[in-house]
């Protein structure tokens, strides 16, 4: 039961995980917040009016609330953070035991204000209550969950001076949420695929609406000329290859007998390998099939069941490998806005290295100010010219 439980809210999940990339707003502590989420939020809203009257809450009633409460701060910590990584980590109780002490908080102020004859009192404090988790895992794109304290380091402005362990600068890219060293590195790998490339940094802009977005430092390679059209031609590739990469979704899962697994082509080696993961999978491949309804070329899977799940209900059992694939291929996939805003080029000596050839990020943030908008006194970064 708990597992079905646990399965529906990573689904619910990472369906609003999905909408925060596809609609988001910008918040300066390294966020998403979807509309999905605020919609959520709206709905609480709603359930708690009838609650915010003068009448008195019956038992039944406050039941009613906490579920639906429950219900609904469990969608949104789906949609935050990885589940299974939680429920796996060795001390997951701690992790939970933030969120434990608020619900035990949330049912006796309720009940204490549910008698109480001040309105306005009454309706501050048990919004401030049911408000505040949610706010702390969106203030902390849902690290309060995982981390715990140690998330709030990312609420302190960016600075050179260290505070009790907590580091400075702040490393990763900005773009509503956090972008990993590893999404850079294949965004960059993405870019030196192309012909006319020889080495390329990727690092963050800020743009006229105060979103900070990718901004590709480009080495040409040599017979190339350094121009607008190349600087169009390149963006525009590296663009239609992150949408090549978010159009591909495993279609259907085949449990086959042992023996009669066919030849893997190799067109999708990730996918394959996530699906060999799963709990399930003996062996597994996924080859190019062409979909018969829309006629278009897509991977499938055939795999063959470990002798402890021969006897599973195979179409239950399909259905749950399809989506433990898709997941857990998505979770890692690139998304639109990590596609470069802005294009220039540069020499060798503007992409900086490390004594072992990697890039050094903090030297091209620091000759090009890359910093929080905290420090005004260093300006505004100006647009590349050229493009707005």
């Amino acid at each position: 039961m708990l597992n079905e439980v646990v399965h529906i809210l990573q689904r619910a999940g990472y369906y609003l995980s999905r909408m925060n990339e596809q609609f988001y707003f910008y918040v300066d502590i390294r966020t998403n917040v979807s509309w999905a989420v605020i919609i959520l939020m709206i709905i609480l809203y709603k359930v708690l009016e009838k609650y915010l009257s003068d009448k008195e809450l019956s038992s039944d009633e406050l039941m009613k609330l906490l579920l639906t409460y429950i219900l609904i701060i469990s969608a949104i910590i789906a949609s935050y953070t990885d589940l299974k990584k939680l429920f796996n980590a060795p001390d997951r109780e701690s992790s939970f035991v933030g969120f434990l002490v608020l619900s035990i908080m949330l049912i006796v102020v309720i009940a204490r204000l549910g008698v109480s004859k001040d309105q306005s009192k009454k309706m501050k404090w048990i919004l401030l209550v049911m408000y505040t988790p949610i706010l702390l895992i969106i203030l902390t794109n849902g690290r309060v969950l995982e981390e715990r304290l140690q998330s709030f380091r990312n609420l302190m402005p960016r600075s050179n001076s260290a505070m009790i362990g907590l580091p400075g600068e702040i490393e990763t890219l900005q773009v509503g949420g956090i972008v990993s060293p590893h999404q850079r590195q294949r965004v960059e790998a993405i870019i030196r695929s192309q012909a006319s490339v020889r080495d390329a940094a990727l690092i963050g802009r800020k743009d006229k609406d105060g979103l900070i977005k990718p901004y590709a430092l480009i080495l040409p390679e040599s017979g190339y000329e350094a121009s607008e059209s190349l600087k169009r031609s390149i963006r525009n590739a590296v663009t239609d290859a992150i949408e090549d990469e978010q159009t591909t979704e495993l279609r259907d899962v085949d449990a086959v007998k042992k023996g009669k697994l066919p030849k893997s082509d190799g067109d999708y080696p990730k996918m394959e390998e996530i699906l060999n993961t799963h709990k399930s999978v003996a062996r597994g491949v996924v080859i190019a099939e062409r979909d018969s309804q829309d006629d278009q070329v897509k991977p499938y899977a055939y795999v063959e069941l470990r002798q402890e799940y021969s006897g599973s209900d195979r179409q239950i059992l399909e259905t749950e490998i399809l989506g433990f694939v898709n997941e857990q291929y998505n979770r890692d996939r690139l998304s639109d806005y990590l596609a470069p805003r802005w294009v220039d080029f540069v020499d060798k000596e503007d992409i900086p290295k490390e004594a072992d050839g990697t890039i050094n990020y903090d030297e091209i943030n620091k000759e090009r100010k890359n910093w929080s908008d905290v420090f005004r006194a260093l300006g505004e970064i100006p647009l590349p010219t050229g493009e707005e």
